[in-house]
């Protein structure tokens, strides 16, 4: 019986949020609440529209490469929007972000024909990550506070202690858009 109840709350507080305090994606001064995977990270996300053409992200979340064990990612987005229709948006973005970790520390040997893996160190290490990218922001009809989006970008991770990081990256996110 509760989890009837609290579904019934539930379903009636996101219908009264999603008629009373929803905005489209495109208006200026809307919050965006959801999430943001790439294929080097994925977390929960925050997207503010500062105009119609200049958003800003914040995404928190964790890592999918293993340099780090259990990483914390905090990324930072700047979104310049270049074209907006009915029910989508182009936008170009530069990204800077910290991956905040542990890492343990291997080395590897060879003497006399035998193979050793000593583990030497346990350290935690903070990487700074730099990138670019494009990508496309959907809005269902109907359901114009729903973005969906697709990115593309390059993305440079340099860690103390470990080799640099240069990829390429594609990701997917959702965001529901709110006023204010």
């Amino acid at each position: 019986m509760k989890k009837l109840l609290l579904s019934a709350f539930a379903l009636f507080s996101f219908t009264f949020i999603s008629t009373s305090f929803s905005q489209g994606m495109f208006e200026a001064k809307a919050l965006g609440a959801g999430i943001q995977i790439n294929t080097h990270v994925y977390g929960v996300s925050a997207k503010y529209n500062f105009t119609e053409k200049h958003n800003a992200e914040l995404i928190i979340g964790s890592s999918f490469k293993d340099h780090y064990d259990s990483p914390v990612t905090i990324t930072g987005k700047y979104l310049y929007n270049f074209l907006f229709q009915d029910s989508f948006k182009v936008y170009g973005f530069a990204q800077i972000g910290a991956w905040i970790g542990t890492k343990d520390y291997y080395y590897d040997d060879y003497y006399d024909d035998y193979y050793y893996d000593y583990y030497y160190d346990y350290d935690r290490n903070t990487a700074v990550a730099f990138g670019l990218g494009g990508g496309i922001e959907y809005a269902l009809p109907g359901f114009e506070q729903l973005g969906l989006c697709a990115e593309v970008g390059y993305a440079s991770i340099s860690r103390s202690g470990i080799d640099n990081d240069s990829d390429p990256f594609i990701g997917i996110g959702a965001h529901y858009y709110f006023s204010f």
